[in-house]
C-alpha cells in the first residue's frame, strides 16, 4: 500500500488562494452568494489547483491519504464528510495519533504499526527526522503543492 501524509494548510490550502479571497471579498455584492462559494462548515474551500495536483498523484499511483495536518482535529470521520461534500480527491486511510511531539514521530509511529509499501509526506514545514528526508517533500505555502513537486512525489511512490 502506498501512503501520502498530507498536511493541509499550505499543501492544499495555498497562501496565495487564502490571500485571493480575502482582496476580492470587499468587491462582490452579495457577501452571502460569495461565501457560499468559498467556503462551507469546514472554512475557506482549498485551492482547487493545489487539489488538481492531488488528484494527478493519486492517478498516477493509487495511494491512500493519511492525514498528518492539525485538520485532523475534526477527526477521521469529520475529515471524510469534509472529502465527500468537496468532492476531494483520493481516499482518507487515517489520520496519524497525536503525541504532542513531532510530525515525524507521529509518522514514524504509523508507518511502523502500518508497514505501507512506500510514502511520501507532503508539507510545508520540516518538523520531521532525518532519515525521512528521503520521502519528504516540502511546498512554499504561499503557492502550495505544485506539478514539480507531485512529479517528484509519484517519483518517492513509484508507479
Amino acid at each position: 500500500m502506498k501512503v501520502i501524509f498530507l498536511d493541509i494548510d499550505g499543501v492544499l490550502n495555498s497562501m496565495d488562494h487564502l490571500d485571493s479571497l480575502m482582496k476580492i471579498k470587499p468587491y462582490k455584492k452579495k457577501l452571502e452568494q460569495f461565501d457560499e462559494i468559498t467556503h462551507e462548515k469546514f472554512g475557506e474551500k482549498f485551492d482547487f489547483r493545489c487539489c488538481n495536483w492531488l488528484e494527478y498523484i493519486i492517478g498516477a499511483t493509487k495511494a491512500k491519504i493519511v492525514i498528518s495536518s492539525s485538520w485532523k482535529e475534526i477527526g477521521i470521520v469529520g475529515l471524510k464528510e469534509m472529502w465527500i461534500k468537496r468532492a476531494l480527491p483520493g481516499e482518507i486511510l487515517d489520520i496519524t495519533k497525536e503525541l504532542k511531539s513531532s510530525r515525524g514521530q507521529e509518522i514514524d509511529n504509523w508507518v511502523i504499526e502500518n508497514n505501507p509499501s512506500s510514502y511520501v509526506i507532503i508539507d510545508d514545514t520540516a518538523d520531521f527526522f532525518l532519515h525521512q528526508n528521503k520521502n519528504l517533500i516540502l511546498t512554499n505555502s504561499k503557492f502550495g503543492l505544485t506539478r514539480e513537486l507531485s512529479d517528484l512525489a509519484i517519483k518517492i511512490l513509484g508507479t
